[in-house]
């Protein structure tokens, strides 16, 4: 846990010390528009930014809010559940560019 905070905090620190101004916004979206793919356990992610609140500072973009996502696994055990499956987190989501 200590590793992941220092990391965050290191991305954070290397964001923010350009010599040159930056423009700041701290912005409220309902749909901010960023997709983010993922692959684990023989199965795919496909994970969308929801509501969230952002702070913007020249290409760097902060994230905080909810990420709904959708799953797609086929399930091989004796347990088979849907192969589309929807579901919905909270965290912070670092963008670039």
């Amino acid at each position: 846990m200590k590793s992941i905070l220092f990391f965050c905090l290191f991305l954070l620190t290397a964001t923010f010390s350009y010599a040159q101004p930056q423009t700041k916004k701290i912005a409220v979206y309902v749909l901010d528009g960023i997709v983010a793919t993922g692959y684990v356990d023989q199965g795919a992610y496909l994970n969308f930014t929801g509501p969230n609140v952002s702070y913007t500072r020249g290409k760097s973009k902060l994230i905080f809010g909810m990420l709904p996502s959708l799953r797609f696994k086929l399930d091989t055990g004796t347990t088979k559940n849907s192969p589309i499956f929807p579901s919905l987190g909270v965290g912070l989501t670092y963008a670039y560019k």
